[in-house]
C-alpha cells in the first residue's frame, strides 16, 4: 500500500459531507482534475446536494449519489452544457475509499458522483478521479456499503447528505450563484368589500341594526343632488324663505338631542354587558382555583399515604434485621468458644507478646521527628539500667577446673567437629552477663585463606603458566 500513496499526488482543497451514517472528509485533486472539483466545490456551496439520497449501492463495488431526483437520471453541472472526462496518469482506482464522477456512455459529467468499495481497475481512463476519503471517516463510508439493497441496487432505507461544509476551497474567485427566479404570470384580483363579522362583539345585534340603518338611508341618497347655485338662474324659484329661521333652529334642535340620549342609553347598556363579561370572567376564574386547590390537596394526601406506607415497611425491614441478628449471635459466641478451646498456651503467649509489639509500635515515632532521637537515647539509658542491674543481681559462675579438663578431653577429640549437645541454656538474665571467652589457638586446626589477598599474601602458591606467551611478554621474555 505504500508505494500506491507515493504514486498519487498531493491534494488541495477540502471537503466535509455530513451524512445519516456520519461525517465524511473528502480531499480533492483540484490540480489534476480543475473542472470536476470547481464544479463539485459551487454545487457543495450552492447547497445542491443537500436533502440527496444515495440512490445506488453495489456491495464490494461502488456507492452513488448526487442526484437530486434521486432516479440516477438527473444532475446538472455548473457549465452550461455537461463536461468530458479528466484522466491523469498518476490517478488509478487501485483501492477504497476514492471519489470518481458518475459518468454516462457518452462521457459526459453532470452531478453524480461515487465512491469505491474496493479496487475497481476497470473503471480506469472511463471515469474521472477526483478525490479521495481521508481519516477514519473513511469507516462511515464503509457503512454505506452494507446496507440492504433491492432488485435495482436501490438501498431498502434511505441514506441521506444532510450537509456539506467546504473545509479548505482552492478556487478563490468561486461564487454562489443567483437562483433563477420563476416568472409567473400576474393575476388581476378584484377587490371585494370587506365584510364586517359583528357577530363578534358582545352588542353586535344593536351595531347590525345601525348598519341596517345606514345603508338605507345611502341607497336613497344615491341620485345625484343639486345645489342651490346651480338653480338660481331659474325664475320659478323664489328667494324668499319658505320657513323662519327661528323655527327651523328649533325643528332641527328637537332631532339632536333625541339622537344624543339614544347615545347615552346605548353605551350604559354596553357597559352593563362588559361588567356581566367580567363577573363571568372573575367567576370562572375562582372556579379554576378551587380546582386547582382540590388538585393540590389530593396530591398532598396521596403524598402523606406514600409516606406512611414507607415508614410501615422500613419498621417491617428493622423488625426482621433484628430477629436475624438474635438468629445468629449464638452461632457466632459457639464459634469464639471452639477457636478458643483450640488455642493452647503456647499460641496464647504469642498473641500476648504480638498485642504488647503492637502497642509499642504505635508510640513509635516516625524516622523525619526531631524528638526521633530522644527516644532512641532514652531507650538505650533503659537498656545500659538494666545490665547494671542484671551483673548486680545474677552472680557470674567461673567454671571448675574439673569441667576445664573435661572441656580439653573433649576439644581434642572433636577437632573440626560442631557438638553442642553437652552444652548448657542460659538463662535471658545470664545471656546480659555471660562473657564470652574465646579459646586458644590450635596448631592442629588450620586456617582458612581469604582469596580475596592472595596477591598481598606470600603463603600463596603462583599457579601462573611459565610457558604462556602472555606471561613471558609480562616477564620481557621474547
Amino acid at each position: 500500500m505504500s508505494n500506491i500513496y507515493v504514486n498519487e499526488p498531493a491534494t488541495s482543497g477540502k471537503v466535509c459531507m455530513k451524512t445519516t451514517v456520519g461525517d465524511i472528509d473528502i480531499e480533492l485533486w483540484s490540480k489534476e482534475c480543475p473542472l470536476a472539483c470547481r464544479n463539485f466545490i459551487q454545487l457543495c456551496m450552492e447547497g445542491y446536494y443537500n436533502g440527496t439520497i444515495f440512490h445506488r449501492i453495489i456491495r464490494d463495488f461502488i456507492v452513488q449519489g448526487g442526484d437530486p431526483t434521486g432516479t440516477g437520471e438527473g444532475g446538472e453541472s455548473i457549465y452550461t452544457t455537461s463536461f468530458k472526462n479528466e484522466f491523469h496518469q498518476r490517478l488509478k482506482f487501485n483501492r477504497r475509499g476514492l471519489v470518481g464522477m458518475a459518468s454516462g456512455n457518452d462521457g459526459m459529467n453532470g452531478s453524480q458522483f461515487f465512491f469505491t468499495l474496493n479496487a475497481t481497475p476497470d473503471l480506469d481512463k472511463k471515469h474521472t478521479l477526483f478525490g479521495k476519503i481521508v481519516g477514519n471517516t473513511l469507516f462511515n463510508m464503509l457503512r454505506l456499503g452494507e446496507c440492504e439493497t433491492g432488485n435495482d441496487d436501490k438501498p431498502l432505507r434511505t441514506q441521506k447528505i444532510l450537509q456539506v461544509e467546504i473545509l479548505s476551497n482552492p478556487f478563490n474567485d468561486i461564487v454562489p450563484r443567483e437562483k433563477k427566479k420563476d416568472k409567473k404570470k400576474e393575476k388581476i384580483r378584484e377587490k371585494k368589500d370587506a365584510k364586517k363579522n359583528l357577530t363578534l362583539l358582545s352588542f353586535g345585534n344593536e351595531a347590525e341594526e345601525d348598519e341596517i340603518e345606514l345603508q338605507e338611508a345611502n341607497e336613497k341618497l344615491k341620485c345625484k343632488s343639486k345645489s342651490a347655485h346651480d338653480i338660481l338662474t331659474d325664475e320659478t324659484l323664489s328667494k324668499e324663505l319658505a320657513v323662519p329661521i327661528e323655527e327651523l333652529i328649533e325643528s332641527s334642535s328637537a332631532p339632536i338631542i333625541e339622537d344624543i340620549e339614544e347615545r347615552e342609553a346605548r353605551m350604559e347598556r354596553i357597559k352593563e354587558k362588559l361588567k356581566r363579561r367580567k363577573r363571568k370572567t372573575s367567576s370562572d376564574d375562582r372556579c379554576e382555583e378551587e380546582d386547582e386547590d382540590f388538585e393540590a390537596m389530593i396530591k398532598q394526601e396521596m403524598n402523606d399515604r406514600q409516606k406512611q406506607e414507607l415508614e410501615k415497611i422500613t419498621a417491617e425491614v428493622k423488625l426482621v434485621q433484628k430477629d436475624l441478628k438474635a438468629m445468629l449471635k449464638p452461632k457466632i459466641e459457639k464459634e469464639k468458644i471452639e477457636e478458643e478451646k483450640l488455642v493452647t498456651e503456647a499460641t496464647k503467649k504469642h498473641l500476648v507478646m504480638k498485642e504488647k509489639f503492637r502497642e509499642s509500635a504505635k508510640i513509635k515515632l516516625k524516622s523525619k521527628d526531631p524528638r526521633r532521637q530522644d527516644e532512641t537515647m532514652l531507650m538505650l539509658e533503659k537498656i545500659l539500667a538494666k545490665h547494671k542491674d542484671m551483673k548486680s543481681v545474677v552472680p557470674v559462675k567461673a567454671p571448675s577446673p574439673a569441667k576445664k579438663e573435661k572441656e580439653e578431653e573433649e576439644h581434642e577429640i572433636t577437632v573440626g567437629k560442631l557438638n553442642y549437645d553437652n552444652e548448657e541454656d542460659l538463662d535471658t538474665a545470664e545471656i546480659l552477663v555471660h562473657k564470652f571467652v574465646a579459646s586458644e589457638e590450635d596448631n592442629k586446626v588450620s586456617r582458612a585463606k581469604d582469596a580475596n589477598l592472595r596477591e598481598e599474601s606470600e603463603d600463596w602458591y603462583d599457579i601462573s603458566d611459565p610457558r604462556n606467551k602472555m606471561n613471558q611478554r609480562r616477564r620481557g621474555i621474547t
